[in-house]
């Protein structure tokens, strides 16, 4: 059973952006939730001179990282175009098996598999990912850069104010946490419903035709 923003309130987090809600396109569509909070966070500006990077996830995130490290296992310390080259490998091998992968940019894959390298966790995430209990991966990785190192890492899940949250996603933002991982839950707020039109402000965007005009003109065509 989903569980409610009360329930999960303890998981929820901060990363510094605003939490008002994005406002609607031209085409009155509104704006992809993950999509908001993204560009928010890469917006921010850092007194370190650090910049802000992320990117979206794909459900089957450590699947695809599982896949690659089977084909490069020091992925971490190879160049972009190799780290693209092995997930469109892992990815084309997975289809041939009637499996879907998903991908990433390669420079964040890369760069998280140097952070999770460093802090040994790595394993404890694919370890959870290959037992019975369901987990749902995060919606959003950010991160920093400073001086050529990605620092700072979050996984986030991103919900509107009153959306629930599924046990899936509770126990991955759980397992990251018991990993001593930043990984929890952001909240835009909900977009406040118009005012009704009253009474009084319909009347008065009703325009109705004068009668002197009429009578002026009559006036005229009596003095001619």
């Amino acid at each position: 059973m989903p569980l409610t923003p009360a329930q999960t309130r303890p998981l929820e987090i901060r990363i510094g952006i605003s939490r008002r809600p994005a406002q609607a396109g031209a085409n009155g569509t509104a704006p992809i939730p993950e999509n908001v909070v993204l560009c928010r966070w890469r917006a921010l500006k850092a007194t370190d001179g650090s910049t802000h990077h992320g990117c979206r996830l794909p459900p089957s995130l450590w699947r695809l990282v599982r896949a690659t490290l089977g084909i490069e296992p020091d992925l971490a310390r190879a160049t972009v175009e190799r780290v693209d080259d092995v997930m469109a490998e892992a990815r084309a091998t997975a289809k041939r098996h009637g499996q879907y992968l998903g991908s990433v940019p390669a420079e964040a894959l890369r760069e998280l598999l140097k952070f999770l390298g460093r802090s040994k966790r790595l394993n404890g995430i694919l370890a959870a990912h290959a037992g019975d209990i369901r987990y749902g991966v995060t919606d959003l990785l950010l991160y920093r850069v400073r001086n050529g190192r990605a620092l700072d890492f979050r996984f986030v899940e991103v919900k509107r104010h009153d959306e629930t949250v599924r046990p899936d996603q509770v126990a991955e933002l759980e397992m990251l946490r018991a990993l001593k991982l930043t990984a929890g839950i952001v909240r835009l707020e909900t977009p406040r419903k118009p005012a009704p039109v009253t009474a009084r402000q319909r009347g008065a965007n009703h325009t109705t035709v004068q009668p002197a005009a009429a009578g002026a003109a009559g006036s005229r065509r009596g003095t001619t």
